[in-house]
């Protein structure tokens, strides 16, 4: 990962605890709302193989209790990858679809916005191997911490810095750090 790619991490890092820290107070997310979200992120990853991955899709997902909620999503990814060939290295981009379940506890919120850890495993699927040495389906465990604010009645602005795995825990596997921002809709 270059200088670049670790001022946007901590800097979104950095972001996100400050909506916490101005957020600190509990409140309740209904148990049954149904929410539905927009959104894309940018990732830097920790192996030289992939220089920066982006997201983009939808998630929906239900609130099972109180402050807790499960949700599915639907991601389209590309991956800036380099190849490795004895001393030369080679461009090689991969497109890949990814779907995932994630849990999201919203610890602290007020009425104007909210602050959630969330967790989730799920799969990806690439037209080439991810990395170059990986696999074209792959295992994913992701981490996040996110905040929502409350832009109009039902309407939230969601971010999120998140930690990704894809594939084995081995040279064959990445770790990618980064973020993601969508449109929350809940009815």
């Amino acid at each position: 990962m270059n200088g670049k790619q670790h001022y946007v991490i901590a800097g979104f890092i950095a972001v996100c605890i400050a909506f916490a820290s101005a957020m600190a107070y509990a409140g309740s997310y209904t148990a049954g709302s149904v929410y539905l979200e927009g959104k894309g992120g940018v990732y830097g990853s920790s192996t030289p193989k992939i220089n920066v991955a982006y997201s983009y899709g939808a998630e929906v997902g239900y609130f099972l209790a109180d402050d807790f909620s499960v949700g599915v999503e639907m991601m389209g990814y590309a991956f800036d990858q380099e190849k490795r060939v004895g001393t030369s290295t080679r461009f090689s981009p991969v497109n890949a679809l990814g779907s995932a379940l994630t849990g999201r506890w919203y610890f602290a919120h007020t009425d104007a916005g909210g602050v959630y850890m969330g967790a989730g495993i799920g799969g990806l699927f690439g037209d080439g191997r991810v990395p170059y040495n990986g696999y074209y389906s792959s295992l994913t465990e992701h981490a996040e911490l996110g905040f929502s604010l409350t832009m109009a009645e039902g309407i939230d602005l969601h971010g999120a810095g998140r930690y990704m795995h894809i594939g084995e825990f081995n040279n064959s596997g990445a770790d990618l750090f980064g973020g993601n921002l969508g449109l929350n809709y809940s009815f």
